[in-house]
């Protein structure tokens, strides 16, 4: 059964559906859809959130001077991009979880959204308070899965 978080792409590729709380990405490639009805935003956006990060890992490409961006402005960027056809955004960096109130960012974007939002983060700052407050997310998206 395919819940309310289902979302549909259209694109050169085909009619694409992808369901955040279950993970189903179904790609129908055998569907012509015609060049006016393209989605305008890209399937998935990634975003570094902070160039901030406390290790020094030789291969990491991130620039070590401290930068972020403007909260609302990811906010309003990812509604405009959701509206626009985009399935998901993740958060990399730097390190995600060094950005101020990362976790009520993530949740402000999972409610204003239909996209799936992700992170890519080295585990280091994953503190019992900041899974805790991850925690709403993962229980949504874990009761949604048991219907």
């Amino acid at each position: 059964m395919l819940s309310v978080t289902c979302k549909i792409r259209l694109s050169a590729a085909g009619v694409h559906l992808f369901d955040r709380v279950s993970g189903m990405n179904v790609l129908f490639d055998e569907v012509p859809v015609p060049a006016e009805q393209f989605s305008r935003a890209p399937r998935y956006l990634s975003v570094a959130l902070t160039n901030a990060c406390e290790l020094h890992c030789a291969y990491c490409y991130a620039p070590k001077h401290t930068a972020a961006l403007v909260r609302e402005r990811v906010l309003a960027w990812a509604v405009e991009l959701d509206a626009a056809g985009c399935l998901g955004v993740g958060f990399g960096g730097g390190e995600p979880t060094a950005y101020r109130r990362f976790a009520q960012l993530c949740s402000d974007i999972a409610r204003s959204t239909s996209m799936a939002v992700t992170f890519t983060t080295h585990g280091h700052r994953l503190t019992p308070e900041l899974v805790e407050s991850l925690g709403p997310l993962w229980h949504r998206w874990s009761a949604a899965r048991e219907v």
